[in-house]
Parts: C-alpha cells; structure tokens; sequence
C-alpha cells in the first residue's frame, strides 16, 4: 500500500506540513530561476562532470543509461518479460477501465482518498500512473507487439488530455492540487512520457512534459488557496527524481533548481547525514524511494554531501532487508525474520535506489543488490500467467490469504489485513500497477554507457547495440543462463576495430572470478566486489568469458532467546537464495476487497501436504560437503521462475514431528521456529531446495542439525 489508510501518514504530516505563507516564501519563480542552491549541503564543489547529455546538462555519474530500445532481452529473460508484458499489463490495456487506464482523461472531483465500507480504496490516481509507466517500458522491449500499438495509443491519449494550462494530473479543477497522491502520480506520468519520447522521438511528447512540469512549477511558486501542503512530500518527493530526467533530455536549469529546492524542503538528506537509524516505522516504500533521492538530486548538481546521505541511507536500510533483497515491511518498517512481511512495491522501489546508486557511484555492491531482488523476493510471489501477484510474501510462507500475516494484530483486529493472497485486483492496486515495472527496468540497467565503452552492472541472456566514438556500432551478445550457471559468454561485434574499455562487475558474493578473452587467460584483475576492465583493441567475433567461483553459504538467523527455539539458516549460492518448495494448492475465491478491475481473479495458496518440517543436516563449517548442486529437469522454453527451476540444491534432512502449522482448521498460518528439543522422525530423506524465485509458498529458514 502507497501509505497508509488515511489520506497521509499522520506522523509525517506533522514533520512536513508548513503554513502556507512559509510554503510560499521558500521558492518564488524568481528564486527558482536565479540558479541559487538552496540545499544547505555545502557549495557545487563537485569533480568534472563524467558526462554531458545531447541537451547540454552536465551528470555527474559514473556510468549512463543507453538509449532506449539498447537492450534486447534473449533466452529465459525474454519468456519471462513477454509473460508479464501479456499478462497484467496488456490486460488492463485492452480493458481500457477509467480509474486505471485513464484517469487523467476521466477525472474525478473527490480528492479525499478514503475507504468504502467494503475496504475498498476510492479513485486514487497513481494505479493509471504506474500501469502507464510500465505499458511504455514493456513497449520499448517489444516496439512492433501489440503492447507497443497499447502504449502509443495510451501516449497520444495523455497528450490530448492535457489542460490548456499544461495540467496532466487525475482531478477536475476545482479538485486539483488537494489529494497527496498528486504530484506523485504526475511524476510517474511524466517519466513515463519521457520515455515514450526516447523511443519515438516525438517533440509533442516532450513538450507535453515540459508544459505538465512548467504548471506544477508554477503551482508551488504561486499556490492556489486551497492546496495541501504535503503534496510535495512522501511519495511527491519522487518529483525530484522526474525534474533531473526533464533536465537531462532539455537542458534547462529550472528543472534542476526546482528537484534541488523541493529536497530541501522535503528531502531527508540532513537526516540521513546525521546518522543513527531514521528507517524505522517508515512506510517501506516511501523509505525506499527517499534513500535514493538525494542521490538523484546528486546526480545534476554534483552536491557530494547529497550522493553520502544516500549511501548513508542505504546502509540504514540493511537491518531491513529479507533473505531475499527485499525490504521487510508490514506497511510500515519494522518487523525482520521468517514470517515478516515484504511488499511487492517495497521490491521494485528498492530495485530503483540501488540501480541508481550503482549507475551513480559504478560500485558494485549496488549492483548486487538489484540482482539479489531481482532474482529472489522479486519473483516470487507472481503468478505463472503474469495476471496475479501476492501483495505480500514471506520468507517462510505456508499459506498465502489475506489472513495469513496480519500488518498490525492488537490481539483485537487485524488492522490492514496481510494481503498474501495472489490477486488481479488488490486493494489497493499499487502492488498489481507497480509490479510490472520491475522488470523492464531491470533489463534495461543491465549494461551501461562508461566513458568511451560499456559497463556491465547486471547479468542475464541479452543483446545490447550501443554507439562508441572510435568502433561505432557495437553489439554485445550475453549467451548465458545466468543466474543458473556461473559462466558467462560475451560475443563482441563491432563495426570498426576499435580499442574501448569493457568493465565486468565482479559479484561480491563469489569467492574469485576469471576472466578470459577468446579463451586465454586475460590478465585482468577480477576481485569480489569490484569491476574488472578490459580494455583492448576489439574485433567482430571476440569473446570475452567470465567464470564466477561461487561458495554455498550458510546465514544464520539470529539465536533465539534462551535458546526456546531452534535456530534456523538458510541457503545461499551466488545471487540466489535456496528455499524448501512447498507444493501447492490454488483455490480460487471471492475475495473481501478489491481494487478496480475486470474479471478479476484471485487465489488463497496452501501446502498440499504437510511435508515442509524439515531439518537439514549440515556440516556446518563446510557447507559444500552436505550440499550437492544439481540440475533439475526442465521444459522446453520453460520460464525458470514459474516453478520450474534449472536448478536446485540436494541434502539429506530429517522431518520435525513437533513443528506444526499455526491457527486453526479454516484459518492456518506458517508457525515460528520449531521449540527445542527437536523431535526427529529417524528417517534421513533426501530434499531438494530451490532458488527461492521459483517459489510460490516456501520454508526459507529450516533448523539445521550435525551432519
């Protein structure tokens, strides 16, 4: 969920709301346009600019995005984003629903988001702002599909929408300017046309940005009486973000003035800068999106102290990852362990951050974290079909219903029910909007512009075509089943030999790495968490193979007080994290709430048998010994994540007779860790434990017992 049930959170709206006098006073169109920094973070004292964009704005990162329509994704990557492209996306495109496809077009004049008596969220203006974002980056994967005739069609749509004045937002007039979700959805809107425009290169797109961009400048230089001054907080923030993509492709100093001033009012860079933890109780997916804004700020003033209060904040951040690289967060950051929740938002947003910060800074770490929620927690809890989504997961998940991991339980109610339950159409339809996002965005931060060559932060099976100063056209092939497999095959084709640098991002997970051209050794160092450059003179034809040494690793979970339970691990090699599959009943029902749709579906998951209690025997220091890496038979054209892995871990395991699900007949949970003493079954079995993306209920964290 985008807060939380009432239109704002209420302990943020005491921390940002100012009277309007002050929200007037702070920025003019006059201070606006001056070029005066208002960040308090310390002059532009940044080094020279790595790069300039065709406009003219300087960036101040490490690497760059490619162009558009760069990367093509192959193999299971390319199954997997046709699948979520024809799935939820195309779906809502065809039904075309006014509170989704459109709302800016059928605009509403209530602008006190509330709930109905059946829990049902009311005209909120973000759902069409997501899904029309994610309807453009699936079309600049597949530009002649029929997503892409959908996204140009939803484009044009937007366009002609506009107000005479430049407003593109979800309300009637006398409404504008008054629901917290306003400049946020706008943002989204924006972004998503910027895209558009990269791909087509249509003028009218970008001048429909800048005319939507230049009216909310206006409307916070000259604020209408009846305005809500936290429209630029919480999710609005993210404005910032929008006005350095709208810097970027036009050059204009407003843009980047107006990002810079409103993080000052509404940022939390100071915050972050002073240490300690400011995470906590946020709302997961506003965290996630404010860690990385400063950062995106740093990215088009060069203040360094903004890039360090993101990093600072990112680190803040750890305590509340999952297992799986996603954020915990029962709405609000709180709860860790076996059965806290993670929100489907949370993924994708944190997938944005730390992409950012690892275009930003060219660290590897950063890199690894988008790859460890890609590639686990993002996943899971998506259906087969790409039509429902689990607004909620776990790491140890036995049932998925919406009462199976309560937000907030006083004993009393179930305040904000837990939402596990896969659905078309959640209550609200954040998580089914926003989802798809993730992968396009994922595909297309694989591989990076960096001075004269190319950086790889991310792998998988791709094509990239990018144009270099001295080869001019370059194609890069990834032939790989990554991350199944450990190896890596780079074909290099270029239209002139030419000499450029290849840099490699060298996982921190793996023990040690080789890196090897047209199959000799190279000579390049290839540390764990670094990148490694190769930098020589290309022809069509090289390859360059990478090889990833990767050590199964065992993570404890922390040890139970008084020793009561058992303490549990789990299971990681590379970027994977290894899971007991639990098999799986799909009950179709009705369910209590939902958001707008068509036809909608919805499932509660639960374990066909009770065979999910078991204790692994490991030797401990040497986990290798125990486990066997095996490949699994697959399908094919079988897609990896839909419970059909290429791959799984094998060890002996005896069942835990008194571990049992938790709840009653017709309402069972996934109980806590087994109590000491273990009572063994004296039979040893052989289980196989999958990477957890392939999952859809699952025991992540198991007791682990001498070998």
């Amino acid at each position: 969920m985008n807060q939380d049930r009432t239109n704002s959170d209420d302990r943020s709206a005491k921390r940002m709301t100012i009277s309007r006098r002050t929200f007037v006073g702070v920025a003019t169109a006059a201070t606006l346009l001056s070029g005066t920094s208002r960040t308090g973070m310390g002059a532009h004292t940044a080094p020279t600019p790595e790069h300039a964009t065709p406009s003219g704005a300087k960036l101040f990162s490490r690497f760059s995005t490619l162009p558009a329509k760069s990367i093509a994704p192959e193999g299971w990557l390319l199954r997997y984003a046709e699948i979520n492209a024809n799935g939820w996306v195309l779906k809502y495109a065809h039904d075309a629903m006014p509170s989704v496809w459109g709302r800016y077009v059928y605009r509403t004049s209530n602008p006190k988001l509330g709930f109905t008596d059946h829990d049902e969220w009311v005209d909120p203006p973000d759902y069409g702002s997501y899904f029309g974002d994610a309807l453009v980056h699936y079309a600049g994967l597949f530009p002649d599909s029929e997503v892409g005739a959908e996204a140009r069609k939803w484009a044009a749509q937007l366009v002609a929408s506009q107000d005479s004045d430049g407003y593109i937002g979800g309300f009637t007039f006398e409404a504008r300017w008054q629901c917290w979700l306003e400049v946020f959805s706008q943002s989204l809107l924006i972004n998503a046309l910027l895209f558009q425009y990269g791909c087509t290169g249509d003028p009218a797109l970008l001048n429909t940005c800048q005319r939507a961009a230049d009216h909310i400048l206006e409307t916070w230089s000259q604020p209408p009486s009846n305005i809500e001054m936290g429209i630029f907080s919480g999710h609005g923030a993210i404005i910032v973000r929008t006005m350095g993509n709208l810097y970027a492709a036009t050059g204009k100093d407003r843009y980047r003035q107006f990002g810079e001033t409103v993080l000052d009012r509404y940022g939390r860079a100071k915050d972050y800068l002073a240490g300690g933890d400011k995470i906590v109780h946020e709302h997961n997916v506003v965290a996630c999106e404010h860690v990385g804004l400063p950062a995106a700020v740093y990215e088009y003033t060069g203040i360094p102290d903004l890039l360090k209060a993101s990093q600072a904040a990112w680190e803040m951040m750890q305590p509340y990852l999952s297992v799986d690289g996603t954020p915990h967060g029962n709405e609000m950051i709180f709860n860790v362990g076996s059965r806290a929740n993670c929100e489907h938002c949370g993924a994708v947003e944190w997938m944005i951050t730390s992409r950012d910060l690892s275009r930003i800074t060219g660290m590897a770490k950063y890199a690894d974290a988008v790859e460890r929620a890609m590639y686990n927690g993002y996943p899971a809890p998506k259906s087969p079909d790409g039509l429902t989504v689990g607004y909620m997961h776990s790491p140890n998940q036995l049932v998925a219903a919406e009462w199976t991991q309560p937000h907030d339980n006083d004993g009393d109610v179930d305040w904000w029910a837990s939402r596990q339950h896969f659905s078309s159409a959640h209550e609200p339809l954040c998580c089914n909007s926003n989802g798809p996002r993730g992968i396009p965005f994922f595909i297309e931060s694989m591989v990076l512009r960096s001075g004269n060559g190319l950086a790889v932060p991310c792998y998988g099976p791709c094509r990239v075509t990018a144009k270099l100063p001295e080869a001019g056209q370059v194609r890069l092939t990834f032939d790989t089943e990554y991350p199944f497999e450990d190896e890596i095959c780079v074909i290099v084709d270029t239209e002139k030999a030419a000499s450029f640098p290849l840099q490699f991002r060298i996982p921190g997970w793996c023990k040690s790495a080789v890196v090897e051209v047209n199959g000799a050794g190279s000579g390049v160092p290839a540390m764990p968490g670094t990148y490694a450059t190769v930098e020589r003179s290309w022809n069509s034809g090289d390859k360059v193979t990478l090889r990833f040494v990767n050590p199964i690793r065992i993570l404890w979970r922390k040890r139970p007080e008084f020793r009561i339970r058992a303490r549990c691990a789990t299971i990681e090699r590379g970027p994977l994290v290894f899971s007991l599959p639990v098999d799986t009943d799909w009950r179709q029902f009705v369910p209590p709430a939902h958001g707008p749709g068509q036809d909608i579906k919805a499932y509660r998951l639960f374990p066909k048998s009770d065979a999910w209690n078991y204790a692994l025997i490991l030797n401990a220091d040497h986990p290798e010994m125990s486990l066997t890496l095996k490949k699994l038979p697959t399908v094919a054209g079988g897609r990896p994540w839909d419970s059909n892995p290429p791959i799984g871990l094998e060890v002996k395991a005896r069942r835990v007779l008194n571990w049992r699900m938790e709840g009653e007949h017709e309402h069972l949970k996934t109980p806590g860790f087994p109590f000491n003493p273990l009572q063994l079954s004296d039979r040893i079995e052989t289980v196989t434990l999958v990477p957890f993306g392939s999952t859809r209920l699952r025991m992540s964290y198991l007791p682990v017992i001498p070998a």
